[in-house]
């Protein structure tokens, strides 16, 4: 049976636009103490076939407008009605928030990872806020792990990081948290790196 308008829910999604959103929105994430995970931009998404027929101003390979997708966990269960002035109010989004029917396929939807026909958008790119747990949601093969390593060493070198616990601060400080992991799993090799750039200095055109 399908959820009725006035439901209430623990688990909502939330789409707004770069546009409209205040500068600040990711201190509106943060703020709320709501446990939250937040999509990379959409900015390659197309409308389909079906999206034209279900609305004719929606010409089948337009691009859509650039989003954000934003998923949420509260504690406990809020209407359609508190979400929307939690989020949509202060995100300035003009979409109503929608009830999850799947908590995991739509933590995955931020990336298009299960959706082929869709662009797949980078994990690494997603932030969490206030606790969500991403670990349960993604698995990662051997590749993965091997790119988000690589993800970490340019963070590195884009922002010259000599010291691995101010690593560690700026991926906290942007909700990096996929990264912050990788690093804490991988320890060994980012403190060894930091430091071979703190002795050896940021002589980037040496290793590029």
């Amino acid at each position: 049976m399908s959820k009725k308008i006035d439901d209430r829910s623990k688990i909502w999604n939330v789409v707004f636009y770069p546009e409209s959103a205040p500068s600040y929105f990711l201190d509106v994430i943060r703020d709320s103490h709501v446990s939250a995970a937040l999509s990379p931009i959409h900015n390659m998404d197309r409308w389909t076939e079906k999206d034209e027929v279900e609305n004719p101003e929606h010409k089948a390979g337009d691009y859509k407008k650039p989003h954000y997708h934003l998923h949420l966990h509260y504690d406990g269960n809020k209407s359609q009605e508190q979400v929307f002035r939690d989020f949509c109010e202060p995100l300035n989004t003009g979409l109503q928030p929608k009830i999850s029917n799947s908590d995991r396929n739509d933590t995955r939807y931020l990336i298009h990872l299960d959706n082929d026909d869709k662009v797949r958008y980078r994990l690494d790119e997603c932030r969490f806020f206030n606790g969500f747990d991403v670990k349960d949601y993604f698995d990662y093969s051997e590749e993965d792990k091997k790119e988000l390593v690589i993800q970490v060493e340019d963070f590195i070198y884009d922002n010259k990081i000599t010291e691995y616990a101010k690593l560690i601060e700026l991926l906290k400080r942007e909700q990096l948290t996929i990264l912050a992991d990788t690093v804490r799993h991988n320890s060994l090799h980012f403190n060894y790196l930091c430091k071979s750039w703190y002795h050896g200095g940021f002589q980037l055109e040496d290793y590029k």
